[in-house]
């Protein structure tokens, strides 16, 4: 195996394992690679250069869809996006590698964000009730999403919770910034307190398995996890769109700025780095209106 081959392999398993991303995108990610290195026939990354990077481009362009017609620009984007985040992973980790910034994308009108609507939200909420799993896996689940439908986390920042988070507000701590203080609504406490005072373990984490058959230590849910379950639990009350952690993020921003709530107010909550991004769900809102 070529050593970018191992290099790829790598930062996929890291993405799934560590950054919790779906075996869907980490696929998708991998067929994007694929396609670059059938092109290129390079065997090492020191070999991607501007020039290179250049040349994929006006390939890609002359490559046809399903239907025949050149790629639209989002589609070229895609297999851009995935080696700007190999490049990325690449630096990280102190290898030689371009600089992402230096495999230019194609400027697109971006796609407004996929949200819920009320009934598809209640719904949801009410599902892990429905399950007729164990009460302490329906206490935690219920508790889960309701804290994140109050709060609009990422979800790794949910899995990554400790116990000592929850006070008056939760406390929040993202890699590299300040920590964000948000509200609770009186249903997220509700729930987490019934579902903390049905909890025996010691373990600091806020949200854990139970699944002890596989497992003598008390873990913390991962970011997959969480993922598997809102699929879960958007299949058992038949929702047909397809539910992540995202959409429910969306939604909070969505509810939050039709509301009424501040820009700013918003852009702080949800961790924004830009308020261009919180920008997006206004849109949504006036679209909904």
């Amino acid at each position: 195996m070529s050593p970018i081959k191992t290099q790829i392999n790598r930062w996929l398993d890291e993405l799934e394992r560590v950054h919790g991303r779906g075996a869907e995108t980490v696929r998708n990610y991998h067929l994007y690679l694929k396609r670059f290195l059938a092109w290129s026939n390079i065997t090492a990354a020191r070999e991607i250069d501007r020039a290179l990077i250049d040349r994929y481009r006006q390939w890609l362009g002359s490559q046809p869809n399903r239907q025949r017609r050149p790629l639209e620009h989002s589609t070229q984007n895609y297999h851009l996006i995935a080696l700007r985040s190999f490049l990325a992973y690449l630096r990280a980790h102190r290898q030689p590698a371009l600089p992402p910034e230096q495999v230019r994308l194609f400027t697109v009108r971006p796609a407004l964000p996929h949200i819920l609507g009320p009934s598809e939200l209640e719904a949801l909420l009410a599902a892990p009730q429905k399950t007729g799993e164990a009460e302490a896996i329906q206490l935690r689940d219920k508790a889960l999403m309701e804290l994140l439908f109050a709060t609009g986390l990422r979800v790794a920042e949910l899995a990554a919770l400790k116990r000592s988070a929850l006070g008056p507000t939760l406390t929040v701590t993202a890699t590299d910034k300040t920590p964000r203080q948000l509200a609770l609504t009186n249903q997220s406490r509700y729930w987490l307190e019934r579902y903390l005072a049905k909890r025996a373990d010691h373990s600091p984490a806020l949200f854990v398995r139970f699944d002890r058959a596989r497992s003598k230590t008390v873990d913390a849910l991962t970011p997959r996890s969480i993922q598997r379950l809102i699929h879960r639990y958007a299949t058992v009350v038949g929702l047909s769109k397809k539910i992540t952690p995202q959409t429910i993020r969306n939604t909070v921003a969505h509810r939050l700025l039709a509301s009424g709530a501040n820009l700013s107010a918003v852009k702080t909550q949800l961790g924004h780095a830009s308020a261009i991004t919180t920008k997006r769900y206004g849109t949504v809102a006036a679209a909904n209106g």
